[in-house]
């Protein structure tokens, strides 16, 4: 259980790393800082590939040898980007990366979601909000040192490969259940509640990415927010993100997955449609935003085994982590698109189109479930 925790901590690491440390990267290197969105869908795709093929590969090693093969291959591929010499190498190495934390994050929402509760699960990507939180202080202390962003990216190395070897060491302790015989009609998707559950996570994760990535440019540009006040609503929103995984997962445990999914998305799209109005109603309107997201990543993956069944959930989880890659990648994107077209106003719409077609898929998905289990058996 503690290397559970630790893990979601340390896997979260190098997510806040990059963005903070890639302004020095691209001095070094000579590239333009648009260079960013050149690297950033070699590593999405790869992603998104191992995240997918995940499933299949559990039943084969089994969830302790995935993850210390994974987690040994992302600190190769930091220790590399600490040592590159060219900006093609950064964008390899990325990409190498992106494969072993694919399989980390899918394995280990896999390796959860069958042996923990509500309150554990939420807890455990609590941690991960910590570990994002605390990538970039690793690049501002190092800054703070003299240091260059080299020695950022070689100390996130080193505390994936100290992982790496507490997972090799767990190795035989995590234990997996006994594989259920694979049916000759068993496809990719065998049950019907396996496609709305994928499209929910890529158009969930793209609603918390883009309430994040786009709030300060909503607060400052079309709410008239100074921009220190912007800066600490967006601090107060991962701050409350984290906090809330914390206080609702034990709820959730007294309530049940289904009303606090139910609740969460209603907030949700509460918070958007707040972001219409002016002032403090819109501040209100993005904390309450991170609070509603707060349980819905990991209750989503905790009741995947009940939309789809136990005997396919570890295959849906992987492309479930899979799709919400491709949802956190792609909709901010087209968001931002939209707000250089048509002004920053445009935010607070689209964030009610996306709670609200979450919402919509949520119960497609979960009705999709009651009539396949509901269906009279053959």
């Amino acid at each position: 259980m503690l290397v559970a925790f630790l893990a979601f901590f340390a896997i979260a690491l190098p997510d806040g790393v990059l963005g903070v440390a890639w302004p020095s990267m691209r001095l070094d290197f000579g590239v333009p800082i648009g260079a960013l969105g050149v690297m950033l869908p070699f590593a999405v795709v790869c992603s998104m590939l191992s995240s997918s093929a995940t499933g299949f590969v559990l039943g084969r090693i089994g969830i302790g040898w995935l993850l210390t093969v994974s987690t040994a291959l992302a600190a190769t591929a930091l220790f590399i980007q600490s040592l590159a010499a060219a900006f093609w190498v950064v964008v390899a190495a990325s990409c190498l990366f992106a494969v072993g934390s694919g399989a980390i994050d899918a394995g280990l929402n896999a390796h959860v979601a069958r042996r923990f509760s509500a309150r554990r699960i939420t807890w455990l990507h609590a941690c991960y909000g910590v570990g994002a939180a605390c990538g970039p202080l690793i690049v501002s202390g190092t800054a703070g040192l003299g240091l260059s962003w080299r020695w950022a990216f070689g100390a996130v190395a080193a505390i994936q490969g100290v992982l790496a070897l507490a997972f090799m060491v767990t190795a035989r302790s995590w234990v997996a259940p006994i594989p259920a015989a694979r049916r000759a009609s068993d496809g990719w998707f065998p049950v019907r509640g396996a496609w709305p559950g994928v499209t929910l996570f890529a158009v969930y994760t793209g609603l918390e990415a883009s309430a994040s990535l786009w709030a300060y440019t909503y607060l400052t540009g079309a709410r008239g927010l100074r921009p220190a006040s912007a800066a600490l609503l967006v601090s107060a929103y991962w701050l409350t993100l984290v906090m809330g995984r914390v206080a609702l997962g034990p709820i959730a445990d007294r309530t049940g997955a289904r009303p606090m999914l139910l609740a969460c998305f209603g907030g949700l799209t509460a918070g958007a449609a707040l972001l219409f109005l002016p002032g403090r109603a819109a501040a209100a309107g993005i904390l309450m935003l991170a609070l509603a997201a707060a349980p819905v990543f990991p209750l989503l993956t905790l009741t995947t085994k009940d939309r789809v069944g136990a005997h396919h959930a570890d295959r849906v989880i992987g492309f479930q982590v899979a799709a919400g890659s491709a949802g956190a990648a792609t909709i901010p994107a087209v968001i931002g698109v939209l707000i250089g077209r048509f002004g920053a106003d445009v935010l607070a719409p689209c964030l009610v189109v996306l709670a609200l077609a979450a919402t919509s898929t949520y119960l497609l998905a979960t009705r999709s479930t009651s009539k396949a289990s509901s269906a009279p058996s053959r």
